[in-house]
C-alpha cells in the first residue's frame, strides 16, 4: 500500500515532532516537515504529485502561511490544505486564500490528548482526500 504523504510545514519545534510521531503511527501515514515557509513551499512545487495534504501553520519564518497558500493554489488548486494555527485569525486568513478546512493548534498536555487529536486528524484526512 503507497502511503499518504503529508507536508507539514511548522516552526513550533513541540508540535511538529508530535504530530509526526502520532500520524506515523498509523503506517498509512507519512509526514514530510518544514520548518519554515518558503522551504516548504519550494519543496512541494519541485516534488509536484508527491505531496497528498499539506497542514501550515500561518505564523512562519521567511514566508507566512497565507503568503505560502497563495504560491501553492497559483500552480495547484486541488491540494488540499489544512491550516493548523493557534491564531483563528491566521486561520481565517488561510482560508481566504484558499486552504479547505482549518484546525486549531494548541499545546497538548497528554498522551491522551495527542491520542484524540491524531483521531481527529486521520478523519480529516480521509474527508478531504475523497473530494
Amino acid at each position: 500500500m503507497e502511503k499518504i504523504t503529508i507536508l507539514h510545514i511548522e516552526d513550533d519545534k513541540y508540535f511538529y515532532e508530535c504530530f509526526k510521531t502520532e500520524i506515523e503511527k498509523n503506517e498509512k501515514y507519512k509526514v514530510i516537515t518544514y520548518t519554515n515557509g518558503k522551504e516548504g513551499v519550494g519543496f512541494y512545487l519541485s516534488h509536484p504529485g508527491d505531496v497528498d495534504i499539506i497542514v501550515m501553520d500561518g505564523s512562519l519564518p521567511f514566508m507566512c502561511g497565507r503568503d505560502c497558500i497563495k504560491m501553492i493554489r497559483d500552480t495547484d488548486i486541488k491540494v488540499p490544505i489544512i491550516a493548523c494555527s493557534s491564531s483563528m485569525d491566521y486561520n481565517n486568513d488561510m482560508i481566504k486564500v484558499g486552504a479547505n478546512t482549518c484546525m486549531s493548534k494548541y499545546i497538548l498536555v497528554s498522551a491522551w490528548e495527542i491520542y484524540n487529536e491524531a483521531r481527529k486528524w486521520y478523519l480529516l484526512f480521509e474527508q478531504l482526500l475523497k473530494d
